[in-house]
């Protein structure tokens, strides 16, 4: 699979229009269709970019992470990566949320994971 293959399963995946990616990735829909429909590989910076908007590693969409997972599983845990990274998760914390990405009921955005531990966080508290 080349890179605008993965870029448009992750977009659809996720339930984005082409125009909707372009809207958070900052770039012009016709660059998004250009990538899809001519398989050729975006600029370092688009790339980063589109990466951003997709909540997913430059290292992913160029398949050098997570390829042994089926693509929710993957999406899954792109996103829980990406939230490790503003938040303060203990090891056990990380390795158990990581665990749940087997899951199809686990979250699958930066927000959905927030959400989630905030939910977990309030029910133990009470």
């Amino acid at each position: 699979m080349i890179v605008s293959e993965r870029i448009r399963d992750i977009r659809e995946y996720k339930g984005f229009k082409a125009r909707d990616l372009a809207k958070l990735a900052g770039v012009s829909p016709a660059e998004i269709s250009r990538l899809e429909s001519r398989n050729r590989d975006p600029r370092s910076d688009t790339l980063q970019r589109i990466a951003a908007a997709l909540e997913v590693s430059v290292s992913f969409l160029l398949q050098e992470e997570d390829e042994e997972f089926d693509l929710p599983v993957a999406i899954r845990r792109q996103a829980l990566r990406k939230f490790q990274k503003t938040a303060a998760l203990t090891d056990s914390q990380v390795t158990r949320l990581t665990a749940m990405c087997l899951l199809d009921s686990a979250p699958e955005s930066v927000q959905e994971w927030k959400e989630f531990l905030e939910n977990v966080v309030y029910y133990n508290s009470h």
